[in-house]
């Protein structure tokens, strides 16, 4: 072994050298290199920024959702999807599709409300990608059902909690099967609105039931969706035998 400053040692005690037993050999691995302060400022900085670089669709969401001064209820990115022509696939198309808090009912951004979510994520997204946002379209969706009630259950008032529960279930932001709002491009499903007829309280069971979509003739089937579409709810008709 090399006589170098490193292998020596200071024993103060002289008396103490016959005494000092060494131990096996202790293997000590390779350390990296401590991290530089500039290393560790540009690992922040892209730790800090990752989420804000749109890349997949939630962060295409997440951009939408935190533009400053905006209150975005909801945000949905289709990848492939060209609003003009939904039936086709457009690769590199992103369209992100928003709702503002306000109106409740059927909220639609304004120009400028979806010009400022563009720009924001216009500054984020990959070179190659286009992006479009817009608002939701909504299909008035109407149910026409007669029901049987309970006895002594008063009728008038059962068709109108009846048709609160099918503006709940169709609301855009807090309808839908999860209570989340209605899912994007989601179709209409007979069944699930005769559950929401009869988990209302009163009714016994449904005797007939028909969906009347905007433009379309009453149906005992279900309503299709467009990918970018949402159900608004319609005048529904309630009676009650």
């Amino acid at each position: 072994m090399a006589n170098t400053p490193h292998n020596r040692a200071f024993i103060a005690d002289a008396s103490a050298i016959g005494r000092i037993a060494a131990d096996a050999p202790v293997a000590i691995e390779a350390a990296a290199d401590a991290e530089t302060l500039t290393h560790a400022i540009g690992r922040a900085i892209a730790s800090r920024e990752a989420r804000l670089r749109a890349v997949t669709a939630e962060d295409f969401e997440a951009i939408a959702r935190e533009t400053p001064g905006l209150r975005v209820a909801r945000a949905i990115a289709r990848p492939n999807l060209y609003p003009a022509l939904q039936c086709v696939s457009a690769p590199g198309m992103v369209a992100v599709i928003v709702l503002p808090t306000l109106p409740l009912s059927r909220p639609v951004p304004s120009p400028g409300f979806a010009e400022r979510i563009a720009a924001r994520i216009e500054a984020r997204r990959t070179i190659g990608t286009r992006v479009v946002v817009i608002g939701p379209r909504y299909l008035e969706v109407a149910v026409h059902a007669t029901l049987k009630a309970f006895e002594g259950t008063d009728a008038m008032r059962l068709a109108a909690q009846v048709a609160q529960a099918l503006d709940a279930f169709f609301d855009p932001l807090r309808g839908g099967p999860d209570g989340t709002g209605w899912p994007l491009g989601r179709d209409v499903y007979r069944a699930e609105v005769m559950q929401v007829i009869d988990q209302t309280p009163g009714v016994d069971h449904v005797l007939s039931l028909e969906l009347v979509a905007e433009g379309c003739a009453p149906t005992c089937g279900n309503v299709c969706l467009r990918p970018s579409w949402l159900v608004g709810a319609g005048p529904h008709n309630i009676e009650v035998a």
